[in-house]
Order: structure tokens, then C-alpha cells, then sequence
């Protein structure tokens, strides 16, 4: 499943679109580092960036978006989507956010986007969770979706080109990897099952499990 980002002049929306199948994921992910830097728009030259009216900060290292006719840095706005979220200041969320960062460092991802898609899902989760403590999970679930992909060698991951089958079977397994690497902590089990399961599809063409969510019986947040 993919997350559209839709602008207007007073807000930002997301939507949710049908995602694509598996065999064209890797295709898109390649791709999705223009998408990510085109989302949040930053000013071309340096004197046409203006500080943001959060924090101040003035750099061409960051992305920008105007936002109900305030300018605001991303790094200021996805912090307000957690506030919006109900997420409190915890000891341990800027290491995991750091930790985000550098599985984007080596997936060469634009910007923040591990932090990005974790905002912005939790954003969503607020229509179908109340308790703070699901809503923390959503959020480290999300920010961490991507991190069984430590185990996947450089020339699979960074590969331009189609995956082979024998390459494709070996990238099915980061959603599981993943998992076995937060169900330790018992308080991520939610985390852990974001984790295992963001790789499927309703339709039941994703990976690694292929489950279908019958979508009469299923609750928000849940695959059968």
C-alpha cells in the first residue's frame, strides 16, 4: 500500500491508493526517491529559502511546505503531525528515529522518509486507535518498517535494474527479518506485527504471508 501526499492551499491530505504488486515494487522504489523530494517542495537557490517559521532554520539541506500560509521546515511539520498524534516525548524515540535515518542513508532515500510515511500513517491511525500507547506503536512500527532490509546485500537492495526471482526471494524476507528483530521487545509487539505485515496487500498479492483482508470482518490496523 502506498501513501499518496495531496495538496491544496489551506492543508495537506493524505490517501490511501492501492499499492503496487510485488514483482513491481522494487521498480518503484527506485523511483520514489524523486517522489519523496517533490513532495515538499525547497526554494532552487539559497537566498529564496526563508527561515522557517517554527524554528528559524534556514538551509538548503531541508525540505519546505507552505502550510495554511505559514513556512514551515519538514522536520517542524512532521513534529507537529506526532504532537497531533498524541505522541509525548520518549527517552528512546530519537535513537529509533536516528536509526530510521541511517536504514535511509543506505537505502539512499531522499530526506526523511522512514520519519515521513511513520507521520503520516500515525496521522491516519488517530481515526481508528485512542490509547497513546497503540498510537506509539503505530508510529515506531512505521518509522521501523523497512528495517529487516539489513540483512539484504547491497547489489539486491541497491540493484537499478528488475530483481531475478532468486533476488525477489531473498527481498521477501525483509518483512520477517524485521519482525524477528522487534518481537524481542515486548513492548513493540504491535511494532513488530506492522513490521511483518506492511509488504502485504488486501488483494492478497503482497509478501511474505500473500494474506487477503476480508474486509467485512476486519478491524482497523489488522490482517487475518
Amino acid at each position: 500500500m502506498a501513501v499518496a501526499k495531496c495538496f491544496s492551499r489551506s492543508r495537506i491530505d493524505l490517501t490511501l491508493i492501492a499499492g503496487p504488486g510485488p514483482m513491481e515494487t522494487h521498480r518503484v522504489k527506485r523511483s520514489r526517491t524523486f517522489m519523496d523530494a517533490q513532495a515538499l517542495h525547497t526554494s532552487i537557490s539559497a537566498g529564496a529559502v526563508a527561515a522557517c517559521a517554527e524554528c528559524g532554520t534556514v538551509s538548503r539541506d531541508r525540505q519546505y511546505v507552505r502550510v495554511r500560509d505559514r513556512h514551515t521546515c519538514e522536520h517542524c511539520l512532521l513534529d507537529a503531525r506526532k504532537r497531533v498524534g498524541g505522541l509525548k516525548y520518549d527517552p528512546y524515540e530519537l535513537f529509533v528515529e536516528s536509526l530510521a535515518e541511517a536504514l535511509d542513508l543506505r537505502e539512499r532515500e531522499t530526506g526523511l522518509h522512514s520519519k515521513r510515511v511513520a507521520a503520516n500513517t500515525l496521522l491516519l491511525a488517530t481515526h481508528h486507535f485512542q490509547k497513546p500507547s497503540d498510537l506509539k506503536e503505530v508510529y515506531w512500527g512505521s518509522l521501523l518498517h523497512d528495517i529487516g532490509k539489513i540483512g539484504v546485500p547491497d547489489a539486491i537492495l541497491l540493484k537499478a535494474g528488475q530483481l531475478t526471482e532468486q533476488e525477489w526471494q531473498i527481498m521477501r524476507e525483509h518483512p520477517y527479518n524485521g519482525h524477528l528483530i522487534l518481537q524481542k521487545l515486548s513492548f513493540l509487539s504491535m511494532a513488530a506485527n506492522i513490521v511483518l505485515c506492511h509488504e502485504e496487500r488486501f488483494d492478497g498479492s503482497g509478501y511474505p504471508a500473500g494474506s487477503r483482508v476480508n474486509r467485512s470482518r476486519s478491524r482497523p490496523g489488522s490482517l487475518p
